[in-house]
């Protein structure tokens, strides 16, 4: 297969790792499965350092142009002039002249034009937000105009949805019957597409892409904090946290949340005597994303000696995360890749649901038991829960590794299929 070039559509920040890890794992399968692809990442913060650290070619997202700080009104107003921009550019006799235009609007048409292939990063970037639906607007830009320069479109595992409004399901209906193929990593999000009227033998129901990501070195490779309070003999509980970051997200249900999160782990550390570590699944690349600010929330409300908390303040790799959390005796998991990352590394984990991609991807594992909603979120039920997790993490641990080759080997199929059906079609 002659070496196309691939332009991947939607991503996020590096500084969020579990972006991240989906970003890498489908970088790695697309270089499996093609001939020396040449892979231009579409992202909202082109500047982070990993881009040019790995030699990745990156240019801006739709969502980065037409955001910059500006009020709603002059938002749409940017995004007028850009779709125009695209049109003009799609139907250009003069690509060359595209391709030299200082404008970010023709630069960032011109990697579509020069794409053999657009394929919409996994991850979960449709659903209703804000008071309007604008951020679904925005998202479903990027994916419009792979549409407008008639290029096959693939799209990795996503969740999609949920949708408070008609119009959001017409417009998911509407870019995604555009798909050659797409692939759903949850079981709600499957059945959503199937609702919409999406074409049924273009989906496809694998699990999330980071279960399965670059080995992870020994043990010892990451080292645990070199705290005197610190005694490895007692076992770790991992925690990671959120911040309120959605509008979907009530302040009342945060609150309750970092609260009850607080008197849990204080029951366990008085009880079982565990050693507790926070650590940021995500550091920005707003602040109000950053999940170490929460963390320190929660710890200053445990009713525990300071020093009986470590906070992780540095920015760790998806590799160092995944050895880390394999540390642990058990996970509890705010953020879902985090949850993610330690099932892929066999440690039992307690997800705390916020959207429906959690109990979703969760139930798809057949790992229900272990969920509990954030907006049901009670004490009592997390310690109940926590407890269970602790007394029989043994016999969760030998369940995920059971588990673990079949996830992969469902993941595995996504890069494969993708280009056996681009080499049907377009070689």
């Amino acid at each position: 297969m002659a070496s196309p070039t691939i332009l991947l559509i939607n991503f996020h920040s590096t500084k969020n790792s579990g972006d991240l890890a989906l970003l890498e794992a489908a970088i790695r399968q697309l270089q499996s499965n093609f001939d020396l692809p040449q892979v231009i990442v579409s992202a909202n913060y082109p500047q982070e350092e990993y881009f040019s650290e790995n030699d990745i070619s990156v240019v801006y997202s739709p969502a980065t142009l037409i955001y910059s700080n500006h009020s709603l009104w002059r938002q749409v107003f940017i995004w007028l002039i850009g779709l125009i921009i695209s049109c003009y550019s799609a139907y250009s006799t003069r690509p060359k002249a595209i391709s030299n235009a200082s404008n970010p609007w023709r630069k960032l048409a011109a990697s579509y034009a020069s794409a053999d292939l657009i394929v919409s990063c996994p991850g979960n970037q449709f659903l209703s937000m804000g008071r309007f639906g604008w951020p679904m607007i925005v998202s479903a830009t990027a994916v419009y105009l792979a549409i407008l320069f008639k290029k096959p479109l693939y799209v990795m595992p996503q969740s999609i949805g949920p949708f408070r409004r008609s119009w959001e399901r017409r417009l998911m209906k509407w870019l995604y019957q555009h798909a050659r193929l797409v692939f759903l990593r949850d079981g709600v999000s499957f059945q959503l597409a199937k609702d919409l009227g999406l074409p049924s033998d273009r989906l496809l129901h694998v699990p999330d892409l980071a279960l399965a990501g670059e080995p992870i070195s020994d043990r010892g490779s990451i080292p645990l904090p070199n705290k005197p309070t610190i005694d490895p003999a007692r076992g770790f509980i991992g925690v990671t946290v959120i911040r309120k970051l959605l509008k979907t997200l009530k302040g009342e249900e945060i609150e309750k949340y970092h609260t009850a999160l607080a008197g849990a782990l204080t029951f366990m550390v008085r009880k079982y005597d565990p050693n507790i570590l926070f650590i940021p699944q995500v550091t920005g690349p707003t602040e109000a994303e950053d999940d170490r600010i929460a963390a320190r929330l929660i710890r200053d409300r445990m009713g525990i000696p300071i020093d009986r908390v470590y906070l992780f303040e540095d920015h760790l790799s998806t590799v160092e995360l995944k050895a880390l959390y394999r540390h642990m005796d058990i996970m509890v998991a705010s953020r879902l890749h985090s949850g993610i990352f330690s099932l892929s590394v066999g440690t039992p984990t307690l997800f705390i649901g916020y959207l429906t991609k959690t109990r979703g991807v969760i139930e798809d594992l057949d790992m229900g038991e272990w969920l509990i909603e954030l907006d049901r979120f009670e004490e009592a039920e997390l310690v109940h829960k926590l407890e269970k997790l602790w007394q029989n993490r043994i016999q969760v641990r030998e369940e995920i590794n059971r588990c673990l080759p079949v996830w992969i080997k469902g993941v595995e199929q996504v890069g494969l299929r993708i280009a056996q059906d681009y080499q049907s079609v377009w070689t």
